[in-house]
């Protein structure tokens, strides 16, 4: 494992060009002008080769190797296809037979939403429709050439598909600038506007807009007015709801915030609680159940394998597994899916990945 670390290290000396991709998302700063999140959620176009996710870098090669390790000890991989096939079948009905929210792990929620319909184009088209998008935003032109009071009410789907596909991205890209003024500056901003197209477009199944409403959701009235009003006493199964569509249409990057949230509540949450009249009871508004602790660490897992270099990610994962006692207790409570194995690999995964950064990040000293 040293040797293994020493000869990255060089690398991080020797191909400085390497690690000054954009798509090496290192200072972690929320969608950032270099953050590959701010336009198409996830994925950037790399000035490397591979032209691929972010992850897709010299140290991302390295740990998705780490990874790839990993995944080779779930004896699982050892089964013929009918015993895996078995097994599968055996953990789904013992999962329906549990919390509803755990099926979500095995695959996708029973009763999903479909992702937005019909609109499945060749790749090239989508390449050609998200540069048009990005040279209005480099233009400073995205809301006077694509803003559409339309996007903020019910979408109709159209018979064609790239019309379909273009709203879906259009729609992205102005919630990011009326929310945040992402290509917009404060001139364009409005709030309001941005969340309400947010709202019409995953209720459509825009997978995009859906990651923008999971973040503006978690965020609350700070980022958009009236937000806390529609949560309203069920912000948890609203947030988590809108998180799970973006992943079920793709969009990897919605794992990280999701982890996030099914490990801890939201700051603004904390102590909260409402009446139920007819109950005469109190409850809280968000509640974290052992069950979203092991969802939390399952996204955590497919979160690093979209972006092994994504150090909150690996964080994450640790901070979930720092007090958990390996292979004890109930199925689906956390410590009774990991082994001192999988604590010993993340708690290396992180101080890896954080000596790369930090190496990636550091100016090559000149040879004397």
């Amino acid at each position: 494992m040293l040797r293994s670390l020493l000869a990255l290290l060089c690398c991080a000396i020797l191909l400085p060009s390497a690690f000054a991709d954009t798509c090496l998302n290192t200072d972690k700063q929320r969608y950032a002008d270099n953050d590959p999140r701010s336009y198409d959620y996830g994925k950037c176009q790399s000035a490397t080769p591979t032209d691929n996710y972010g992850s897709l870098t010299v140290i991302g090669k390295q740990l998705e190797g780490m990874l790839q390790q990993k995944d080779h000890s779930d004896p699982r991989l050892n089964m013929s296809s009918a015993d895996r096939d078995s097994l599968y079948a055996r953990d789904r009905a013992t999962f329906a037979k549990a919390e509803y929210a755990i099926l979500c792990e095995v695959q996708a929620c029973v009763d999903r939403p479909q992702p937005y319909p019909n609109a499945a184009i060749p790749a090239e088209q989508q390449q050609a429709i998200r540069s048009e998008i990005r040279a209005a935003i480099a233009e400073g032109q995205l809301i006077a050439r694509h803003g559409d009071d339309s996007l903020a009410k019910k979408w109709v789907s159209s018979s064609d598909p790239a019309v379909n596909w273009k709203r879906c991205e259009v729609a992205t890209a102005l919630t990011r600038a009326y929310v945040y003024g992402n290509a917009a500056g404060d001139a364009g901003k409005d709030p309001a506007k941005g969340f309400a197209i947010a709202r019409a477009g995953c209720a459509a199944g825009c997978g995009g807009t859906c990651y923008e409403l999971g973040r503006i959701f978690a965020a609350g009235d700070a980022v958009a007015p009236g937000v806390d009003k529609v949560l309203g006493k069920t912000p948890h199964d609203q947030t988590v709801f809108a998180f799970e569509t973006a992943i079920r249409n793709g969009v990897t990057a919605a794992y990280e915030p999701l982890a996030d949230l099914n490990r801890q509540m939201p700051a603004r949450y904390v102590g909260k609680t409402y009446f139920k009249l007819a109950e005469l009871d109190s409850y809280s508004y968000w509640i974290n159940s052992y069950t979203d602790r092991r969802l939390a660490y399952r996204q955590y897992q497919k979160c690093l394998k979209a972006e092994p270099t994504n150090l909150n990610c690996a964080r994450g994962i640790n901070l979930l597994l720092q007090d958990v006692t390996p292979n004890q207790g109930y199925n689906f409570e956390l410590k009774g899916d990991v082994s001192l194995e999988d604590i010993a690999f993340y708690k290396d995964y992180q101080q890896k990945l954080e000596a790369l950064l930090s190496a990636a990040q550091s100016p090559a000293t000149p040879a004397p």
